[in-house]
């Protein structure tokens, strides 16, 4: 778990990730995190998000183009969007320190 500022004040992070960004600004939270797989990520917040209390409305995830994996989810008043980009070659999406492979990106905002 990762405390946030919020309506919540934690939010569920796999173990290994090395979270490189916890931001709550208005409405809006926001985590990003690297150095856990793609697969691992999706397999963790498949079974981490109901047992917190949210519901997952989409669950979706590919291998192809370095492998992209989005999970849509609401719960404790926000509607949320867990992405994880596998490796992105352009380093567009890189978190500083953490490079541009296995990124992820956790996104609550108020409803």
């Amino acid at each position: 778990m990762v405390s946030v500022v919020g309506k919540v004040s934690s939010f569920p992070v796999p173990a290994g990730a090395k979270v490189a960004e916890n931001v709550s600004v208005s409405n809006t939270i926001s985590i990003g995190f690297g150095k856990v797989a793609l697969a691992q990520v999706q397999s963790f917040y498949t079974e981490a998000l109901p047992k917190a209390g949210y519901t997952i409305t989409s669950n979706s995830g590919s291998s192809e183009s370095g492998g992209v994996m989005l999970i849509q989810f609401t719960g404790h008043g926000y509607q949320g969007l867990v992405s994880t980009l596998a490796n992105d070659p352009d380093k567009k999406y890189a978190l500083p320190g953490l490079g541009s492979k296995n990124v992820t990106t956790i996104l609550l905002r108020l409803k």
